[in-house]
């Protein structure tokens, strides 16, 4: 898919932005890369045009004052910002949604969809309404139905509503008076959000001796990684899902020198008594508090990673903190035996080479084509920030970068060669 920013914080004007199966964003701090994994969660969410969530855990916009760029010289904001996506199938359908200032918070005054599903809303001045205009496949009768933003927000149950309005076709055949502002526009919706994510903070829960108070329910910081962990591997059941995450945790285990084994110990005879998480690293089991911070912040990266359903877009921030080079780098054949076996997306922020210089070892290898990954790097000057998308070639070498890529990098051994010469 290709996601679109305008006027969106550092990114003045219009980006479009790949996204690719491996997604790895690189940068100095404060370029943008997590206003991009932001804005990302919030294109991919059924709220999204009318109810975004600019600001849901782990990402924090803020409101319209804090996400419209704002241009330094003159010392004004931008009137409007718009976000929106292109979704890759052979409809290439693309909804782009725009939105302005109302009294410091967010409000939707356009939205336009084309492809597949074709529509567009506008906001009416006068009484707050929206025109919901949808186009038919033969271009004959234009459907106009009138929303309130009330009625939008009241409604809970779209799967409901899906399951009665099967297709675009049928959609564009059932009477205005079944299909009424709020319910026409959420089926279309409904359509068109074939994308969900999933997001991962870029600091995780802090480890505990004991696990007693159960939550299964997914938190970005990774508090119910222990839970879904002991309920997993606690099963005598050989299920699909045990396999692949005992397998995932046993490559990755050995591979980054973190641990030779991850288990759940029970303690009592019952399902709900308290437990604690074991890791073997060296001779016998020790608690995951006594053998060092990055196991902690790892599991979550790796174990979510594997429960995540195929169709859903994982967004990683710093999946290498605390982390040591080899660890690090064994993170990045993680994420690529996740895209090529496990037929999952991800998008990465990270500030590891490690993890970078991994992958392309990976594209060299032939475990994952140049094509399947997008290497982004953030360049801000000044108040603005450009997006490069730089490529891959068969053997994992980095084509036309600009110079600024790994400039500092390559700046401090060339220091480090000439020490002393001087």
């Amino acid at each position: 898919m290709e996601l679109i920013m305008e006027n969106v914080r550092c990114f003045a004007g219009k980006h479009v932005v790949p996204i690719k199966p491996l997604t790895i964003l690189v940068g100095e701090n404060s370029s943008g890369k997590t206003t991009l994994m932001a804005a990302l969660s919030a294109v991919c969410d059924l709220r999204f045009l009318l109810q975004p969530g600019f600001n849901e855990p782990p990402y924090s916009l803020g409101n319209f004052d804090t996400i419209a760029t704002y241009n330094g010289r003159s010392k004004t904001s931008a009137k409007y910002f718009s976000l929106g996506y292109v979704r890759p199938d052979d409809d290439q359908v693309e909804l782009v949604a725009t939105y302005r200032d109302d009294k410091g918070q967010v409000e939707l005054i356009k939205a336009e969809c084309t492809g597949g599903v074709e529509f567009r809303l506008t906001l009416n001045e006068t009484d707050k309404t929206y025109k919901l205009e949808i186009y038919p496949l033969d271009e004959t009768k234009i459907q106009v139905l009138y929303v309130k933003l009330d009625e939008i927000l009241e409604q809970r149950h779209l799967k409901s509503l899906v399951d009665i309005v099967a297709t675009p076709q049928d959609i564009k055949k059932t009477e205005p008076s079944f299909l009424q502002g709020a319910f026409a526009l959420m089926a279309l919706i409904g359509f068109i959000a074939s994308i969900q994510t999933l997001s991962i903070a870029p600091i995780r829960t802090k480890p505990k001796r004991t696990y007693d108070e159960f939550t299964d329910r997914f938190n970005p910081e990774g508090d119910h990684i222990p839970f879904a962990l002991a309920r997993i591997l606690g099963s005598e059941s050989a299920s699909t899902q045990r396999r692949s995450l005992v397998s995932a945790l046993k490559r990755f285990g050995a591979e980054s020198g973190l641990f030779n084994d991850v288990k759940a110990k029970r303690l009592g005879d019952n399902p709900g008594d308290p437990f604690q998480v074991m890791v073997t690293v060296a001779g016998r089991p020790a608690n995951m508090v006594d053998v060092g911070y990055g196991v902690s912040q790892a599991l979550p990266v790796v174990i979510q990673s594997v429960l995540a359903a195929e169709e859903r877009l994982i967004l990683i921030q710093q999946p290498e903190v605390h982390l040591h080079p080899k660890a690090q780098a064994a993170l990045g054949s993680f994420f690529v035996d996740m895209v090529s076996d496990g037929g999952k997306q991800f998008v990465v922020e990270t500030h590891s080479d490690y993890i970078v210089d991994r992958v392309r070892q990976e594209v060299a290898a032939k475990k994952i084509s140049p094509e399947s990954v997008a290497l982004l790097f953030f360049e801000k000057v000044g108040a603005e920030t450009t997006i490069h998308n730089i490529a891959l070639d068969e053997l994992g070498n980095i084509v036309d970068a600009p110079p600024t890529y790994r400039e500092f990098f390559l700046n401090e051994e060339l220091n480090l060669l000439t020490r002393g010469q001087r």
